[in-house]
């Protein structure tokens, strides 16, 4: 099933200055952040302009249930979850110029007036440099937590309550069908943060939904609470569950992405000021436009890799010999790890279920802080699952890399990382800086 963006339930995009490129090249962006419009702790220009100095060519916002489009609100302590003064002056400094104006209210308190979509990205949007896009992250938290992402769009999403996260997730994909149409490829879904916070999700879910195409690996802002009960899956089990079974039923794969998920910044102007380099994730897109539409269609054909800090110069997948290909861009004094990982045809489909538990519990058998969410002290169970599913089939140190398909192979990808102490890349937030490629058949 395709997705898309309907001209008829939607605003129109603004028009962005794009440079023509004379070949594909590497975009790297973020495609989830918060702001003052929902519960970010900066500007959405402040945002951008953070993203901008940092290196990336593009940011999405994506606030919840709302999108930046014709907004007159109006910030300040009373109005705005994270709104603080003493963080004014820190935009000013870094970015003189672009703090709005104060306006002062018939109550006499000073509120700042958030800018439209239009107004940013006409001040924002450099050709060839940088490009502001526009979302929304569509959820209710009810008895469990399940948050998604559209990307490239104007609609916004109101709360909703069904009985379970599958119901939940049937809905919010129907909502995303009717209000912005599967006619064409210029908007995505996806399923963020599947771990946090109650560790809800199970990756069957998303195979039998396989008009789902994207999830979060890497959220680097949504680690949970507590640490996953023993023997549960990690992302990349996750991931690899949904894509053994999809690919045997002949049914598309689901393609990965990392993301910030970004709602404070004070770590970044820590950095700008000479403080420590924190773990990001973002995706690098390989498009000879940096254009929403160009880029969109991008990651719907999966010409990305997804990333927390090590970029790739090139993935290639030769479908006649069935190999794919990685180059990492190296940098100095690192060693790299290139692992192919893959599921075989036949592979052991038995579960075990773990529970119940709650995170309460957890929490308490950790020595954690116990959550006071009513939610945690719900009973959950996870299933485990086959060790058949997502082995390493072939791993070495380097920086280039090929893996030629076993005629028994149903997909392979790549995981690449910086050697560190083992297991540190597969952390719900990785402690060492990774890349994935998409999976090829």
């Amino acid at each position: 099933m395709a997705f898309g963006a309907s001209a008829a339930t939607m605003a129109t995009i603004p028009p962005v200055c794009v440079a023509e490129t004379k070949k594909p090249r590497w975009w790297k962006g973020n495609l989830h952040t918060h702001t003052f419009l929902s519960d970010g702790e900066a500007f959405p220009q402040e945002a951008a302009l953070l993203y901008r100095k940092l290196g990336y060519n593009f940011l999405c916002l994506t606030d919840h249930n709302r999108t930046h489009v014709h907004r007159n609100k109006l910030c300040n302590e009373k109005t705005t979850k994270r709104f603080f003064r003493k963080n004014m002056a820190r935009f000013e400094k870094y970015f003189p110029g672009w703090l709005p104006k104060p306006v002062k209210g018939a109550d006499g308190i000073e509120s700042y007036r958030l800018d439209t979509f239009d107004e940013m990205a006409k001040r924002l949007n450099k050709p060839d440099e940088f490009l502001l896009m526009n979302g929304c992250e569509w959820h209710n938290d009810t008895d469990f937590q399940l948050h998604c992402n559209v990307t490239n769009t104007f609609a916004e999403q109101h709360p909703y309550r069904f009985g379970s996260v599958e119901a939940s997730l049937e809905d919010l994909f129907l909502q995303y069908e009717k209000k912005i149409g599967l006619d064409n490829d210029t908007s995505m879904f996806t399923v963020n943060h599947p771990v946090c916070w109650f560790f809800d999700l199970d990756p069957m879910m998303l195979v039998r939904h396989p008009q789902i195409q994207f999830f979060e690996v890497a959220n680097c802002d949504s680690e949970p609470s507590v640490k996953p009960p023993d023997g549960m899956w990690t992302h990349d089990k996750f991931w690899d569950v949904i894509l053994a079974h999809r690919y045997e039923q002949g049914l598309p794969p689901i393609y990965a992405v990392a993301v910030d998920d970004t709602h404070m910044y004070t770590p970044f102007y820590k950095e700008f000021e000479g403080g420590k380099h924190v773990i990001r994730g973002y995706v690098r897109i390989r498009s000879d436009a940096l254009e929403p539409d160009a880029l969109v269609r991008a990651l719907r054909r999966g010409d990305f890799h997804a990333s927390t800090g090590v970029d790739l110069n090139a993935v290639h997948f030769d479908r006649r010999s069935r190999t794919l290909s990685v180059s990492v861009d190296a940098k100095p004094g690192l060693t790299y790890v290139i692992r192919f990982l893959g599921t075989k045809k036949g592979f052991d489909k038995t579960t075990t279920e773990v529970g119940p538990f709650t995170v309460v519990d957890l929490a308490e058998k950790q020595g954690l802080p116990r959550p006071t969410e009513g939610v945690a002290r719900l009973q959950r169970r996870f299933k485990v699952y086959s060790s058949d599913i997502g082995r390493v089939l072939k791993e070495t140190e380097g920086v280039t890399a090929k893996y030629t398909m076993a005629s028994d192979d149903l997909y392979v990808r790549a995981k690449i990382f910086v050697k560190a102490t083992p297991g540190m890349e597969d952390e719900v937030i990785p402690k060492t800086p990774v890349a994935w490629t998409q999976p090829f058949a």
